[in-house]
Order: C-alpha cells, then sequence, then structure tokens
C-alpha cells in the first residue's frame, strides 16, 4: 500500500460510484466494509 497520496489520487481510488453502492446495497457493518476493500 503507498504511504504517501495525492488528494485527487485518493478520490479516485477511493470514492464508490453508482455502480459500487448497488454491489453493497445488501451488505452492512464490516461485512459491507469488507466487500468494498475486496473488490477495488
Amino acid at each position: 500500500m503507498r504511504r504517501e497520496w495525492e488528494p485527487e489520487e485518493l478520490i479516485a481510488a477511493w470514492t464508490l460510484l453508482d455502480g459500487d453502492w448497488g454491489l453493497v446495497g445488501n451488505k452492512t457493518g464490516a461485512t459491507r466494509l469488507g466487500f468494498d476493500i475486496s473488490s477495488a
């Protein structure tokens, strides 16, 4: 994992887009976060 990021890079790498929200809509709590991270 990178240690130094520019703000634009963080936004591009970690922002969920419309299609991403559909994938996590039925998940909750830690399951939701783990799913997001693993699908990035």
